[in-house]
């Protein structure tokens, strides 16, 4: 693992935490969906989550396909949203 991929995946990651926040934010308040509501900080928390993991597997010497969690908060965004989308 690199040290300067898991810095610049944190950072984007820390980015992408607040944009989530914010998308669910407005969709929630435009759509009053409880799904919506529900991302509003399960999404961001699913950023920090995935922070963590990377992190901790960088430190005990993971392998790099540990870099794939970066992906659970937009697997997890995609889902929420097709979910609001199927419940409205």
């Amino acid at each position: 693992m690199s040290l300067f991929v898991v810095v610049i995946g944190t950072i984007f990651q820390l980015g992408l935490a607040g944009v989530l926040f914010m998308f669910f934010v407005m969709g929630a308040g435009a759509g009053n969906n409880g799904v919506l509501t529900i991302g509003i900080f399960g999404a961001p928390i699913s950023c920090l989550i995935s922070i963590g993991l990377v992190i901790h597997s960088y430190k005990v010497g993971g392998s790099s396909s540990i870099y794939w969690w970066y992906t659970m908060p937009l697997i997890l965004t995609v889902f929420l949203f097709v979910l609001a989308v199927k419940l409205k």
